[in-house]
C-alpha cells in the first residue's frame, strides 16, 4: 500500500491545483468580476507594516484595519518578500485561497484515518474519494467564483477540531492563533460551534478538557476586544452596517422583504438546507449527537443574513455563505469527537453512509443563481498558461505608456490587475463611473469578457463618450483599449 504520507500529499495537492488553476484563469482569461481578487493580493504581498494599508487611499480607507482586523496579512507579506523574485504576487494569492481547500481534504483525511479501517481498500479509497470532494461542496463551489479570505475560517476551524481530537494538540493550538488572525469574527465562529460540544462532552464525562475551553474562552473575548480596539482606533468603513445593518438600522426590514428572502434560500439554496435537515435523522440513526450542532451553531449567522440589506448576504451567495461549510464537511469529523469523547465503537458503516449522504447532497444539489459564476467547474484547467506572461506584460505597458493614454477608466478586471498604481478617478465600482469621470476620460481599458449580472457592459459606457472612436486590443490578451487618440504606433496593440 501506498505510504499515508504521499496520500495526504495527494489529497492535498488535487484541491490545491484545481483551485489555483480557476483563480489564475479568473485573473489571465475571464478577468475578475470585482478588484477585491487584486485588492486581497496586494495586501497579502505588500502588507510589510502592522497597518496593513490599503493600496488606493482615496477609495479605501488608509487601513484594512477599518473594515477587517485580518492581521495575518503581515506575517504573510514578510514572508512573500523572499519569494518575490519566483513566484507572482497573483499566484501567491491563488496559492493562498487554495491551501484551505486542501486543508478541509487534510481535515476529512485525518479524521478518517483515526475512526476508520484504512487498512481495507474500499474503505480508503472511499476515505481519498470523500476528502477531495468534500471541499467542493456546494458552498465551496460558490465561494470559488468570489475568491475571499473567509474560506480561511470554517477551514481553520475544521482543522483545529480535527487535529485535537486526533492527538495533535499542540499543533492546534498553532492553528486557533492563525485562525483569530483572519478577521475579527473568527473567534465568535469558533466559539459557536466549540461550545455546544464542550457541552456534550461536559453531559457525557461531567468534565471538559481545560485547555480547549480556555481556547474557546479566549476565542470569544478575543473576537470581543477585536471588534472594540477596531471601533475605536480604526474608525471609518463600518462592514456590518454597509452590508447587513442599513442605515437607520433594520430600517429596510418589512414582511415581505423576509418573505421574499426565505423564498429565494427555499428555491435556489436546497444544496445548503437539505443536508443540514439530513444530519438530524443521520444523528438519530448512529446516536451521535455531535452531528447536529453545525445547525445550531450556524443559526445566527443565518438569521443575520436573512436580514441583511446586501443582496449576497441576503440570498447565500459567493462567500458570504462561509460558515455553512462547516455543517456541510463535518460529518467524519463528528464521529471523531464522538469516539474520543466516548471510546464508544463507532460503525464503520454508519460513517460511510453518513458522509456520503451530506457531501453528495450539497454538491449535486448546487445552484448557481445568483453567485459570480454559476459552473465554476468550467475554469478549473490550464488555459491561463499562455496568457500569463502577456497579460503580465500588458498591465506594465499600460502604466509605461500611462501619459499617452491621457485620462483613463478602468474595468473591475483590469482594476484587480492593475490596482497598485490605481488612481480614485480611473476606478469605478461595478463599472459605475460618476459623470466627471466619464467627461474627463480619454481611454478606456477593460476586459473584452469581464461581466456580469450586476456590472455595467464597459460597450455601454463607450456610448456616453462619443470621442472615443479607435479601438485595439492588446495581443495574446484580451484586453481591450478604447481611445480618442490614435495609438496604432504603439507595438503592443492591434487594431480591432
Amino acid at each position: 500500500m501506498m505510504q499515508i504520507r504521499y496520500i495526504r500529499f495527494i489529497i492535498y495537492l488535487i484541491p490545491s491545483v484545481l483551485v489555483v488553476n480557476y483563480i489564475l484563469n479568473i485573473c489571465y482569461i475571464k478577468g475578475s468580476v470585482v478588484c477585491d481578487t487584486g485588492w486581497f493580493t496586494y495586501l497579502i504581498t505588500n502588507s510589510t507594516s502592522i497597518g496593513i494599508l490599503n493600496p488606493i487611499k482615496d477609495v479605501f480607507d488608509p487601513s484594512y484595519l477599518s473594515t477587517h482586523i485580518s492581521l495575518f496579512y503581515f506575517p504573510l507579506s514578510l514572508l512573500y518578500q523572499p519569494l518575490s523574485s519566483f513566484i507572482s504576487p497573483t499566484l501567491y494569492f491563488a496559492i493562498f485561497i487554495a491551501s484551505f481547500y486542501s486543508l478541509i481534504s487534510i481535515s476529512i483525511f485525518i479524521a478518517g484515518e483515526k475512526i476508520l479501517d484504512i487498512k481495507k481498500r474500499d474503505i480508503l479509497l472511499f476515505l481519498i474519494f470523500i476528502s477531495i470532494l468534500t471541499p467542493f461542496n456546494g458552498v465551496g463551489l460558490g465561494l470559488i467564483g468570489f475568491p475571499h479570505i473567509e474560506i480561511a475560517i470554517p477551514a481553520l476551524i475544521l482543522l483545529f477540531l480535527t487535529l485535537y481530537f486526533s492527538g495533535y494538540r499542540y499543533f492546534s493550538y498553532f492553528i486557533f492563533i492563525f485562525l483569530m488572525m483572519i478577521r475579527e469574527d473568527a473567534g465568535f465562529h469558533l466559539f459557536s460551534i466549540l461550545s455546544l460540544v464542550l457541552i456534550i462532552i461536559y453531559f457525557l464525562k461531567r468534565s471538559i478538557p481545560k485547555d480547549l475551553m480556555t481556547i474557546n474562552i479566549l476565542a470569544l473575548f478575543g473576537s470581543i476586544s477585536m471588534i472594540i480596539i477596531q471601533k475605536k482606533y480604526f474608525g471609518g468603513d463600518n462592514a456590518l452596517e454597509r452590508i447587513y445593518l442599513g442605515v437607520p438600522h433594520f430600517a429596510h426590514l418589512n414582511y415581505n422583504f423576509i418573505i421574499d428572502r426565505l423564498d429565494f434560500i427555499l428555491q435556489y439554496r436546497q444544496y445548503i438546507y437539505i443536508p443540514m435537515v439530513a444530519l438530524i435523522p443521520l444523528a438519530i440513526w448512529s446516536k451521535n449527537i455531535f452531528l447536529i450542532l453545525p445547525i445550531i451553531s450556524t443559526a445566527p449567522w443565518f438569521i443575520l443574513s436573512i436580514i441583511a440589506i446586501n443582496p449576497m448576504p441576503h440570498s447565500l451567495a459567493n462567500y458570504y455563505a462561509f460558515p455553512f461549510i462547516v455543517p456541510l464537511s463535518w460529518t467524519i469529523i463528528s464521529f471523531l469527537i464522538l469516539y474520543k469523547t466516548t471510546d464508544r465503537e463507532v460503525k464503520s458503516y454508519q460513517i460511510i453512509i453518513s458522509t456520503l449522504t451530506i457531501t453528495l447532497l450539497s454538491t449535486l444539489l448546487f445552484s448557481g443563481d445568483r453567485h459570480l459564476d454559476g459552473k465554476p467547474w468550467g475554469g478549473c484547467n490550464f488555459k491561463y498558461i499562455n496568457r500569463v506572461s502577456s497579460v503580465d506584460s500588458a498591465i506594465k505597458d499600460i502604466y509605461k505608456y500611462r501619459d499617452t493614454f491621457g485620462n483613463m477608466i478602468f474595468d473591475e478586471a483590469i482594476s484587480s490587475l492593475y490596482i497598485q498604481n490605481l488612481r480614485k478617478e480611473e476606478y469605478g465600482f461595478l463599472n459605475n463611473f460618476y459623470k466627471w469621470q466619464i467627461k474627463k476620460c480619454n481611454t478606456v481599458i477593460f476586459y473584452k469578457n469581464a461581466k456580469n449580472t450586476n456590472q455595467k457592459d464597459m460597450y455601454q459606457l463607450l456610448n456616453n463618450i462619443p470621442s472615443i472612436k479607435n479601438f485595439y486590443q492588446i495581443q495574446n490578451t484580451d484586453i481591450i483599449i478604447a481611445s480618442e487618440f490614435n495609438l496604432s504606433k504603439l507595438e503592443f496593440l492591434s487594431e480591432k
